[in-house]
């Protein structure tokens, strides 16, 4: 017989994933969306409203400079950080790309696997 704390530690230790809190996510949308349909069923939709094409041209005006903005700031930040870097930096450091590209294409991708094949495999316990 498995105990209730074993039974808690197994839920905690699933619950803290990922993968549940999508799962959950989903299923709660499932749900909501089999709610909405009988609740719709029941509620009248009367809109009295006419949107037209000029409201929507207003919605979309506002999004696209909203989006512009949000594109100008990142780019702004992206420039400001390369030049301070490349101001910042110095001869020795401008040839470490390379050396560590060279040291990333030698190395194992995992301690079991390497992608070079001249490479010594791990001993395995």
């Amino acid at each position: 017989m498995i105990s209730k704390a074993r039974i808690g530690w197994l839920v905690r230790r699933v619950a803290r994933k990922i993968w549940f809190r999508a799962a959950l996510i989903s299923a709660a949308s499932v749900v909501v969306a089999a709610f909405a349909g009988i609740v719709a069923r029941a509620v009248p939709y009367h809109f009295t409203g006419d949107i037209g094409q000029d409201a929507v041209g207003t919605v979309l005006e506002i999004i696209a400079s909203s989006m512009l903005a949000v594109t100008t700031f990142s780019l702004t930040a992206m420039v400001s950080a390369y030049s301070s870097a490349t101001q910042l930096i110095r001869p020795v450091m401008a040839t470490l790309p390379e050396i560590v590209v060279r040291a990333a294409e030698s190395a194992p991708i995992h301690p079991l696997i390497t992608h070079n094949p001249r490479a010594r495999r791990p001993m395995m316990n």
